[in-house]
């Protein structure tokens, strides 16, 4: 997986990040509107009204971004988002959230639940899989896109309550993935050892 640092748009000390995987690019942004936003897309145009998913994966190839994106999984599994002392699994925002798989359902923050794109989270062993999912039905006061599925984290108003910092605190430490050195952990390089091992049976 290549991922490409690009200057936001509309603050001089952040950056924007897209995580590229064949033809398929997730865009890890921050808005002028103050929140974060996943937008994947994988060179289709979609239609106004029409069902579609994207499948990406994030491995232990790419250790340092599988990391983060394995702490926001666990944080959110846990009922315990980013920076908060006090456990949210009995809450109302936990229970929309979390499926009883463990799967994360985010319905993107921008609309009615009913009409907006939405990721679906899950963990395996040595990977985190994300399902983005359009359906076909359009809100008259609400715009879609028709090159990528677009999921927002509401910083204010979020419908997960206090959820939505775990996925501000995986942009803020998507900065600091250092492109120019790299240092490998034991958990790394084991993994990196297994699938060696895989490629030569």
């Amino acid at each position: 997986m290549e991922m490409i640092k690009e200057k936001n748009r509309h603050f001089d000390d952040l950056y924007d990040f897209i995580l590229v995987d064949g033809n398929k690019k997730l865009h890890i942004v921050y808005s002028g509107a103050l929140d974060p936003y996943w937008m994947m897309e994988d060179g289709r145009l979609f239609g106004v009204r029409e069902n579609a998913e994207i499948d990406f994966e994030i491995t232990k190839e790419d250790y340092e971004i599988y990391r983060l994106f394995e702490n926001l999984y666990n944080e959110v599994i846990t009922g315990r988002p980013y920076g908060m002392g006090e456990d949210f699994k009995n809450t109302r925002e936990y229970n929309k959230l979390v499926d009883e798989n463990n799967n994360i359902t985010w319905i993107s923050d921008n609309g009615y639940i009913d009409f907006e794109d939405r990721v679906v989270i899950s963990k395996e062993e040595d990977k985190i899989k994300l399902k983005f999912i359009r359906n076909d039905l359009v809100d008259t006061y609400e715009f879609k896109s028709n090159w990528c599925i677009s999921i927002r984290f509401r910083n204010d108003g979020s419908k997960y309550g206090y959820f939505h910092t775990s996925f501000q605190n995986l942009y803020n430490k998507i900065q600091d993935i250092d492109h120019e050195y790299h240092q490998y952990t034991f958990e790394e390089y084991e993994y990196l050892k297994r699938k060696e091992k895989q490629k030569r049976l």
